[in-house]
């Protein structure tokens, strides 16, 4: 039998670990590291652009989809994760595919489409309703006030995303 100066200690115990492992899980969601630099990806741009061009290709070709990470995917009418298999919307082998071309880019965050336009995410943080991200973006027609000279300077004005001209219909994107 237990005394209870014994439960207590191991209840007290069990709580530290589970706020320590929360903490661990949630680790780069609070923090300021830097996102990207627009010279780095500038730099990577020309050494990955076939890599990009067929993660475009790729989500032109699947409609039905409008997230796709290493570890889920968001469908046109269906944001819910998990759910069965058969409503993932792409088979095994092309999300191998994608997972793949996200290692080679540089970039594991994957990709999410808007209003006509492919991000490929390379660099965030924090969470979806306050988070920022960065990365290569290949639009459909782009607000030229949302066209800036840099990335890197402080964009915190509301009306994200910014879009940064790199070459051949690609951008860089901060949203």
């Amino acid at each position: 039998m237990r005394s209870r100066s014994t439960t207590v200690v191991c209840t007290k115990a069990l709580a530290l670990l589970g706020v320590a492992c929360c903490l661990g899980c949630f680790d780069g969601f609070f923090d300021d590291a830097p996102l990207a630099t627009d010279r780095e990806l500038e730099e990577r741009f020309a050494a990955i652009r076939p890599d990009l061009e067929a993660l475009r290709a790729m989500a032109a070709e699947d409609t039905q989809l409008v997230r796709i990470a290493t570890d889920f995917t968001w469908l046109t009418d269906n944001v819910q994760w998990p759910r069965d298999r058969a409503l993932w919307g792409l088979t095994d082998d092309r999300w191998s595919k994608y997972r793949e071309l996200f290692t080679k880019v540089g970039c594991p965050d994957g990709i999410f489409k808007r209003a006509g336009i492919v991000y490929v995410i390379c660099s965030s943080r924090g969470l979806v309703t306050s988070g920022v991200s960065k990365g290569y973006a290949y639009p459909g027609p782009v607000d030229p006030q949302r066209l800036v000279g840099s990335l890197d300077a402080d964009l915190t004005a509301a009306g994200r995303p910014y879009f940064e001209q790199l070459r051949d219909g690609w951008f860089l994107f901060l949203d």
